[in-house]
């Protein structure tokens, strides 16, 4: 079970030990105008420190500038911190891989995801394989 105040504090922990970057853009009023989280650490099979943001959201009547600007702020902190290389996740049903393309970023992987569903029971997740029992086996003995 998922709780927020757990969470927040793994985040203020985390921020506080300089792993993770927490970012945000206000208007003059001071109203939220866009948040964005970037994870830093040690990639281990590549012995260097990586980036990598976790969530990017700018209030639709601040997109465009802004849009640009909080990550472009975001990998110049993260490069100051010591990483390598910075990775952002572009999810297709946003206009952000134009954004990451824009600002330099190239394609480097095509990801796939899978949602657990009806209490994460294996048997009842999608499938391009025929239905059936979990564990049966799917050629005849």
């Amino acid at each position: 079970e998922w709780h927020a105040a757990a969470e927040m504090r793994r985040l203020r922990d985390d921020e506080s030990a300089g792993v993770l970057l927490m970012l945000t853009a206000r208007t003059a009023a001071g109203n939220l105008a866009g948040v964005m989280r970037v994870r830093v650490s040690f990639d281990v099979s590549e012995h260097q420190v990586k980036a990598r943001d976790e969530m990017l959201y700018v209030v639709p009547e601040h997109r465009g500038w802004l849009g640009y600007e909080l990550p472009r702020y975001a990998e110049a902190c993260a490069f100051a911190m010591g990483a390598r290389d910075f990775t952002l996740y572009c999810l297709e049903s946003t206009d952000s891989a134009r954004l990451a393309r824009f600002a330099g970023y190239r394609k480097v992987a095509t990801v796939f995801q899978k949602v657990a569903q009806d209490a994460c029971d294996p048997s009842q997740m999608p499938t391009r394989h025929r239905e059936g029992v979990a564990n049966e086996p799917l050629a005849s003995h």
